[in-house]
């Protein structure tokens, strides 16, 4: 009856004069502000079932339920989550999961930040419901607001074993949120077996309870940077102090980090085992139909440009890369030294980024200068040479390589600047050199603070 009738409760009115609909003033006009506003809210109501269910079975004790009313608890609340926001969101209620579709080309990057934030104050919020409700429990159980105690009912700790075993800890929360965010690409893929929209949160909460009950004993699977970083920085302000960080060997950082790299590496998984194995035409349908079901114009098949049909999942593939620059990165870092196929790549990017900065016409090439025209393609002075595509993706590049080079390669000499003051000796030289007298009481050569004899060249500019 309360479903019938939900439309009659909304307060909107139609202007004959405007042909336009008035709805409360309180309605938010903006979409994307909207977004946020449901991303947060699904992620307070998701808190607050969850932390709420922990809670009452840890400080219940056993006759209020057990470990597997904690998972299947979990599961329940994010299925409301998400019942909750998806029809505006999208309801990620995970930065991973946000991070993971951004990175496969599924998800807006402008938009990722926010979505992050919203996420973060929506499970700070909904701790510190559940605490302000349970408060007498609290006091009761541990007045003393003793981590190993009761800070695992906001937040993720390992069991001892695997606190000194941070690998297997991180390796638990990167597989199974790659099992997660595998399953949500397949609910997600309408030429796999598509699963009714109302089937989808109650397939994401029985996937939940499956990792909870495989995976749960190492680390508490929280699988979620949010669902583990709100609550905790809601715990160290609410009695349990900094210890929250530091516990376990700062094992706050692997709930972080090792969810987002679990997600991007279950996304890819996915789309090089599946997804990309159906036949292009089934694809390029599949994708028509799903922009008509979200409201988007469909655009024919005949009118997208080549390059575009066949590069527009690449992102899936930049896994391995990424992975491998990563450990090159470190390599350099800790041996202070690049390969000449560094430079090599450096200098290639810099043709690309060339070439990206060329337009299409030469002028000088294509009969001589002509005055540009809206039916010209010299009308679009900017204009690459290359898909439009590609201009996301080398201007960081060129800007990490040429932070990166000169950091690594200008280190040892940074260094020795600061060790022996050459911004000292530089401002004294130029005192110097107009005529200034430069009050100390050392001799000139000692004005660089050293506990070593200055060197040669610094001898040479000071005599100058």
């Amino acid at each position: 009856m309360m479903l019938n009738n939900y439309h009659t409760l909304e307060k909107k009115s139609f202007d004959e004069t405007t042909g336009t609909v008035e709805y409360p003033w309180y309605r938010v006009k903006e979409h994307f502000t909207r977004e946020i506003l449901a991303e947060g809210t699904g992620m307070f109501i998701t808190m607050a079932f969850l932390n709420g269910v922990v809670s009452q079975v840890v400080l219940g004790g056993a006759t209020h339920g057990d470990y597997s009313h904690i998972n299947l608890g979990v599961g329940l609340a994010f299925m409301m989550g998400i019942h909750t926001c998806g029809g505006i969101s999208g309801a990620h209620l995970n930065p991973a999961v946000t991070i993971a579709l951004a990175v496969h080309g599924r998800f807006e990057w402008k938009k990722v930040p926010l979505y992050i934030v919203a996420q973060l104050i929506g499970a700070f919020l909904g701790a510190a419901v559940v605490f302000a409700i349970y408060y007498p429990s609290f006091n009761e159980f541990d007045a003393g607001r003793s981590i190993a105690k009761s800070a695992g009912i906001f937040a993720t700790y390992p069991i001892d074993l695997y606190a000194q075993n941070l690998f297997s800890a991180f390796l638990c929360e990167f597989f199974g949120t790659a099992l997660l965010v595998f399953a949500i690409f397949s609910l997600d893929d309408p030429t796999n077996m598509p699963t009714n929209p109302i089937m989808k949160p109650l397939t994401v909460a029985l996937v939940l309870v499956m990792i909870g009950m495989s995976f749960g004993l190492p680390t508490g699977y929280a699988l979620n940077p949010a669902r583990d970083l709100g609550p905790r920085i809601f715990t160290a302000v609410a009695g349990w102090g900094v210890g929250v960080f530091t516990a376990a060997n700062y094992y706050f950082l692997i709930p972080i980090f090792a969810p987002i790299v679990g997600a991007i590496a279950g996304g890819g998984a996915y789309m090089v085992t599946i997804y990309n194995h159906h036949d292009q035409h089934d694809d390029l349908k599949a994708l028509k139909v799903l922009g008509e079901s979200r409201g988007y114009q469909a655009v024919p098949s005949s009118t997208i440009d080549d390059s575009v049909q066949s590069t527009i999942y690449v992102y899936g593939w930049w896994i391995a890369p990424a992975v491998l620059l990563t450990l090159y990165l470190v390599r350099v870092y800790y041996l202070n030294a690049f390969h000449i196929i560094t430079y090599g790549l450096g200098i290639y990017l810099l043709n690309l980024f060339i070439g990206f900065l060329s337009p299409q016409i030469n002028p000088d090439t294509e009969g001589g200068p002509v005055l540009p025209s809206t039916n010209s393609e010299e009308f679009c002075p900017f204009s690459r040479s290359f898909s439009r595509s590609l201009s996301s993706v080398f201007w960081p590049i060129l800007l990490m390589y040429f932070i990166l080079l000169f950091t690594l390669t200008m280190k040892r000499q940074i260094k020795h600047m600061c060790k022996h003051n050459y911004i000292r000796a530089v401002v004294q030289w130029q005192a110097s050199a107009q005529g200034l007298q430069v009050e100390t009481e050392q001799p000139r050569y000692e004005a660089v603070a050293s506990p070593s004899p200055p060197s040669t060249v610094q001898m040479e500019v000071l005599s100058t």
